[in-house]
């Protein structure tokens, strides 16, 4: 099946367009085609009540996916619970500013949900706290197939068809009848105070979903390939982060520019061992690592472009601050953990080029 086809994840996030979407993508492929997992409400499908709910047989469950040629899971869970079994080239979500998805939520919790109690009081609940970054944790924004923004949802399903081949429609559902643009305005003071509190990494997460959303527009415009990646670390000394393409077997080649010269083009085929456990692409064979002839200083500029398309990689552009000793001692606990087949790998690199590189692993907490 291509890769285009696999069966995908639909991360929905409540009030966040979600609904908008399922439908939208029940009637392009059908409802047989769309399976649902809202817990224990009527939307779920009985397949999910039976080998997920029950059983918990995720095995099966992925084998009746393929089988059946399902093109999409709809369902209010956090991406840690399938994402075994979906790559996260497989995953898409919409993300929406915190504290208007905040607000429409408990609007939502009022009208339709009995919620008797004050906004502030709402927000205080913890599972109303941080919901999108509940939702999507152990999983970098950078490495999901696709992320679309609420505010821009026309935008976001134009490029959600033009990324997967596909023509959904542009629906408006299930929306609060008394929501409006700037909710926020509604306010008071103290509670918008609350709203902002218990959202702050909800509201990082959305100013980098922001970002990402707006690279990957311009791409769009300019008829040009999308790549998911991001600088993972930079320290005087070195520079290591990852790339791909989705649906490519082929490595990226990046250009590590420093204070806008190129300064060398590097393959991200290095093996990253914390991605290839979260189903990122081409086997975890997705790193770059780059060891400076002379460390940075720090107001020096490093930017990973790719070389394909000139798009800049998210991720610090100024060295961390840290001495030579601890960056060795970072060198070479990474380089303990090194399986056999990465020595392979870093000796093939070694006779093709200089200065010698070394293949570690990021160090970004698993799960």
């Amino acid at each position: 099946m291509p890769a285009a086809k696999k069966p995908l994840f639909f991360i929905h996030i409540p009030k966040t367009a979600g609904t908008s979407f399922r439908e939208a993508a029940m009637k392009r492929w059908g409802k047989s085609r769309v399976c649902s997992d809202y817990g224990d409400s009527r939307h779920s499908s009985d397949v999910v009540r039976t080998l997920v709910h029950t059983e918990q047989d995720y095995y099966s469950f992925q084998n009746h996916l393929n089988a059946k040629r399902i093109r999409m899971l709809s369902a209010h869970a956090p991406v840690k619970f399938y994402r075994r079994i979906f790559d996260a080239s497989q995953l898409v979500t919409f993300l929406r500013e915190p504290v208007e998805r905040t607000i429409s939520h408990y609007y939502t919790a009022c009208s339709k949900q009995g919620f008797t109690g004050s906004f502030e009081a709402f927000c205080n609940i913890p599972e109303h706290q941080n919901v999108q970054s509940r939702y999507l944790e152990q999983m970098p924004l950078e490495a999901i197939g696709f992320i679309g923004l609420t505010e821009q949802y026309a935008d976001s399903v134009r490029i959600f068809n033009k990324s997967f081949s596909e023509k959904l429609r542009v629906l408006s559902l299930n929306q609060y009848a008394g929501a409006h643009s700037d909710a926020k305005s509604a306010l008071t003071e103290t509670e918008l105070a609350c709203a902002q509190a218990i959202n702050r990494e909800d509201t990082a997460l959305y100013h980098v979903a922001r970002q990402l959303f707006a690279t990957r527009m311009q791409l769009n415009r300019e008829n040009k390939p999308y790549t998911h990646g991001k600088i993972q670390r930079l320290t005087c000394n070195r520079i290591e982060g990852w790339a791909l393409n989705n649906g490519k077997e082929q490595a990226v080649s990046v250009e590590i520019l420093l204070n806008g010269e190129r300064l060398i083009e590097k393959s991200a085929s290095a093996y990253v061992a914390n991605l290839k456990e979260r189903n990122i692409g081409r086997g975890g064979y997705v790193g770059f690592v780059h060891t400076f002839y002379e460390p940075l200083n720090t107001q020096d500029k490093i930017q990973v472009r790719v070389k394909a398309s000139g798009q800049i990689l998210r991720g610090p552009t100024t060295p961390a601050v840290k001495s030579p000793a601890a960056d060795k001692q970072h060198n070479n606990s990474n380089q303990k953990t090194q399986n056999e087949s990465l020595a392979s790998v870093e000796k093939q690199q070694i006779q093709k080029e200089q200065p010698h590189l070394s293949l570690v692993k990021l160090t970004r907490k698993t799960g």
